[in-house]
């Protein structure tokens, strides 16, 4: 993941989430106020977990001064 392209990798996560794919577990805020946080640089940081459908924990994280985050933890 890159500075260029979290924004699509979150959206292919929220929308696994609708789609039961992936359950929501917890975040730094609220899934709907993630990319205004960022956006709007409302928050220096914003990390996100979810569970795969397969077991794995999916760990997503943005810091607007840093380099993105997304790591598959593996169960």
């Amino acid at each position: 993941m890159t500075c260029e392209n979290w924004q699509p990798i979150f959206e292919d996560l929220v929308r696994g989430t609708k789609e039961g794919h992936f359950d929501y577990l917890e975040g730094d805020c609220p899934l709907e106020d993630t990319v205004d946080h960022i956006c709007n640089e409302t928050r220096f940081s914003v990390i996100q977990n979810f569970r795969c459908e397969c077991g794995s924990r999916v760990e997503w994280g943005v810091c607007i001064r840093g380099t993105p985050l997304l790591k598959v933890h593996k169960h």
